[in-house]
């Protein structure tokens, strides 16, 4: 596979797994407005909360593209998906 076709996959599943832990989050904890917590009240413990949890996210997925290849792109990708959607499980949990 070409490339930049890998690079922009990869910006596309690191942004919809950003989504999904988002939803996820949001699923977990349905009292929490965030927009309110962010603007309305200038939290800044719950925006160092929230931005640690995307910032979690993006290393767990980076590890996984940034580590060994298993010798195919399908491999690469689902390999990618899974830790991603694990971090996000472990995260929650956490």
């Amino acid at each position: 596979m070409n490339d930049r076709l890998a690079t922009l996959f990869y910006l596309g599943l690191g942004l919809a797994l950003c989504r999904v832990g988002k939803l996820f989050w949001a699923r977990l904890h349905p009292r929490v407005a965030v927009d309110e917590e962010l603007t309305g009240k200038d939290n800044f413990a719950f925006a160092v909360l929230l931005g640690s949890y995307y910032f979690g996210l993006l290393i767990a997925l980076g590890a996984a593209i940034g580590g060994p290849s298993l010798g195919s792109f399908a491999g690469d990708a689902l390999a990618a998906a899974l830790w991603g959607l694990g971090a996000i499980v472990l995260f929650n949990l956490g």
